[in-house]
């Protein structure tokens, strides 16, 4: 999926930037909840927003990132959202400095 495949659907699917980020966005398997959080902060990215959101995003995609004890399962789903978010030309501008 590139760039222009998001902007596409991004709209569409609004679930993902309602999300709560106050609790686990899939309480009963924290590596299902860190794909969810990855998704949504992908989207959020696409949309026109504030970073304090993103940032917030961020932080709980760590968060919920820590609870995935499979260790490989855990690195490679952070490995791949954040490569993801490196290769997006956000419409919020670039929020590299929010992950180095």
């Amino acid at each position: 999926m590139d760039q222009n495949d998001l902007k596409m659907i991004a709209p569409h699917l609004m679930m993902f930037s309602l999300m709560r980020i106050d609790k686990f966005a899939y309480e009963d398997d924290p590596f299902v909840s860190q794909i969810f959080r990855g998704a949504q902060l992908l989207f959020l990215c696409q949309e026109e927003g504030n970073r304090e959101r993103i940032q917030e995003v961020i932080d709980r995609f760590e968060a919920e990132s820590d609870s995935v004890e499979h260790e490989t399962m855990r690195t490679l789903m952070s490995f791949m959202v954040y490569v993801k978010l490196l290769l997006l030309t956000p419409k919020v501008g670039s929020q590299t400095r929010c992950i180095a």
